[in-house]
């Protein structure tokens, strides 16, 4: 009995000069191609992600400074109403 415990079987490891059907003088082209296109979709993603979060900052922007408005109008017309009331002694 073998007591040492046997993980997955080994995965056929391949070179990029493996593949079927390519010479070996395309696939350096071949790798640097999907190189490019990894870049550019990373920096696709970044600036869907900044776009998005620069939307998120915004909205958050505007909400502090409508309310910062209602209170200093709120303020304002409490001033005022404060002005007309006679003062008790």
């Amino acid at each position: 009995m073998n007591d040492i415990a046997e993980g997955p079987p080994a995965l056929a490891i391949h070179t990029i000069h493996d593949s079927i059907g390519k010479s070996k003088e395309d696939d350096p082209k071949e790798e640097a191609s999907k190189a490019t296109q990894q870049i550019l979709e990373s920096k696709r993603r970044l600036l869907r992600l900044k776009h998005r979060t620069d939307q998120e900052v915004t909205a958050v922007r505007t909400a502090a400074d409508q309310q910062e408005s209602q209170h200093r109008a709120n303020e304002e017309r409490a001033r005022q109403v404060g002005m007309w009331l006679p003062l008790v002694s």
